[in-house]
């Protein structure tokens, strides 16, 4: 399933995968949190951060995007990093059914009947 996004300002917002919030939970709180009339305190942030991740164009790096997640507060790549590259064109997706070949044809995968184990393998 994809992950819902919303863009404004510079920021695209994306509902984190384990968010308890359903689709109107997280309209509704964006549109209050968008709103320049309303006072957030603490417990309204911590929401933010549990359920939304922000991701914004990086300031120090071109081309480069940055994210309040865990991972990408560390400076390395996300999961909505990669998303939101994927809908810039900066990205595409990898070509599934060649990736699916090269897995098939490992010899792990061969087909046909096993072969019989060396001496040291098999027990006596």
């Amino acid at each position: 399933m994809l992950q819902k996004f919303f863009f404004y300002g510079g920021t695209w917002d994306l509902r984190r995968s384990k968010s308890e919030w359903n689709d109107a939970d997280y309209r509704d709180y964006l549109e209050y949190y968008g709103d320049e009339n309303n006072d957030l305190d603490a417990e309204d942030i911590k929401l933010f951060q549990q359920n939304i991740a922000a991701v914004t164009r990086s300031i120090l790096y071109d081309n480069e995007f940055t994210c309040n997640c865990p991972i990408g507060a560390l400076r390395m790549r996300c999961k909505h990093v990669l998303l939101i590259q994927i809908i810039c064109n900066h990205r595409q997706w990898p070509n599934m059914p060649a990736l699916r070949q090269t897995i098939n044809a490992t010899a792990r995968n061969r087909q046909g009947r096993p072969r019989n184990h060396a001496p040291a393998l098999s027990r006596t």
